[in-house]
């Protein structure tokens, strides 16, 4: 049975670069949908860079045919995102996501690839926390924001 902490999406509250940030939940379908217009967008960026060179009838048959064959679907597209949410920038985007909520201006306060590099043990334990894979609580002790207790307790 899920905690009301869980429930309610009570944050909690880890120390990154030697201040203490609150950490939320983030919704699966939420981060997998982003994940999965972000890679549509790098393609399509892909694609009209190519077409750069071209012009008239050959650049309009060009982004016709790339559109139709390069842009991933089904399990195509579930891979490539999977891939995405495993790079530097996918991290990025659930961090921020898990964050943003109590620390609206968090992009302005840390530099994230700075972030992730120094506190990589603690950022995996805010992904699987913030993902909430498989019910799993980071192993560091963590507060739950307003609490004084260990682990969320």
């Amino acid at each position: 049975m899920a905690e009301f902490n869980e429930l309610a999406n009570a944050p909690i509250e880890m120390e990154l670069m030697g201040k203490k940030y609150k950490v939320r939940r983030v919704p699966l379908n939420t981060i997998f949908g982003k994940a999965e217009a972000a890679v549509i967008s790098m393609q399509m960026k892909r694609i009209r860079e190519m077409a750069e060179g071209l012009e008239g009838e050959d650049k309009s048959s060009f982004l016709a045919k790339a559109m139709i064959e390069s842009l991933p679907a089904g399990q195509r597209l579930n891979e490539m995102t999977t891939s995405f949410l495993k790079s530097v920038d996918g991290v990025r985007m659930v961090l921020l996501d898990a964050l943003r909520p109590d620390q609206p201006d968090i992009e302005n306060e840390l530099n994230m690839t700075e972030l992730i590099v120094a506190e990589a043990d603690k950022i995996a334990m805010i992904i699987t926390f913030s993902t909430g894979r498989a019910g799993k609580k980071p192993d560091v002790p963590l507060v739950v924001a307003g609490a004084s207790s260990q682990n969320g307790k």
